[in-house]
């Protein structure tokens, strides 16, 4: 399914409908020095690359076919 954004007519519908002029509107409530903060965001990565650091994380996890399980605590 391809992207299609939204044109500025259909943005400006859309606030009409919700009575605001413009989004900033939307976000008056939250107070201005945490509305939109600096984020220290690491570099992108390839679809590959972040599959790979998944796979190692997910790793890490223990298998419960590898592990005594006492879920139930006896009753079955």
């Amino acid at each position: 399914m391809a992207y299609i954004p939204h044109t500025d007519t259909e943005r400006s519908e859309m606030l009409a409908t919700i009575g605001v002029k413009h989004i900033d509107e939307l976000y008056e409530a939250i107070p201005a020095e945490v509305r939109f903060p600096d984020l220290e965001l690491p570099e992108a990565v390839s679809e590959m690359e972040i599959m790979a650091e998944l796979q190692a994380l997910s790793e890490a996890n223990l298998d419960v076919s590898h592990a005594t399980s006492f879920l139930g605590a006896g009753a079955y």
